[in-house]
């Protein structure tokens, strides 16, 4: 909870499984436990769920992993997956979703769960603890791992993109600063070939 500020499903994301399969090998895990200078028997907690090569949510914290799994469950049931969800939750159509409207879009459409559990799949879903959540991070809902997984691509891609398009943008105009090639702040000719 110290490493997820106070948030078991923060945590767990954040230090073991970023990527949001609820699941983390045993090399990963032992990597996370050495960089906390924390020592684990990880043969015996691998080996407890007769699967020695990974170790889930389930195995370090069955409340909250059942908590989260009812609520992909509802996310599936009630909005057909978690783009759904996002949509109805950001109803400004601000690309996020704050902290007080995922708690708020869960109540008013009747999830059964405490106030601290609402926080806790709060927590879960901002690991980053940035205060709100984006389609990106509300995708480890998706309960199908195929759909997450081209869903996540698509998501990534498309962040690349637009990533690639700025910098190209960037270079372009940085291109006209300047009348001579020869200026000591000028484009260097290599750089072209990146952006063009």
């Amino acid at each position: 909870e110290e490493r997820g500020a106070g948030s078991v499903l923060r945590g767990w994301r954040a230090l073991l499984d970023p990527e949001g399969l609820l699941r983390v090998g045993f090399q990963d895990f032992c990597k996370a436990m050495a960089g906390l200078g924390v020592q684990v028997d990880t043969l015996r907690l691998f080996a407890s769920d007769g699967e020695p090569d990974t170790f889930g949510l389930e195995d370090l914290a069955p409340v909250q992993a059942g908590l989260l799994e009812r609520f992909r469950e509802w996310v599936k049931q009630l909005f057909g997956g978690p783009a759904g969800m996002f949509t109805a939750f950001d109803v400004d159509g601000v690309g996020y979703i704050s902290r007080e409207g995922f708690v708020e879009g869960c109540k008013e459409r009747r999830f059964r769960a405490s106030e601290n559990d609402l926080q806790e799949l709060f927590n879960c879903l901002d690991f980053d603890n940035g205060g709100s959540v984006t389609m990106n991070e509300v995708m480890i809902l998706e309960l199908d791992p195929n759909i997450r997984d081209t869903e996540m691509f698509k998501l990534k891609t498309r962040s690349k993109f637009q990533r690639q398009r700025l910098l190209a943008y960037a270079h372009w105009e940085d291109g006209h600063r300047y009348a001579s090639m020869k200026h000591r702040c000028a484009q260097r000719p290599w750089l072209a070939q990146a952006f063009e």
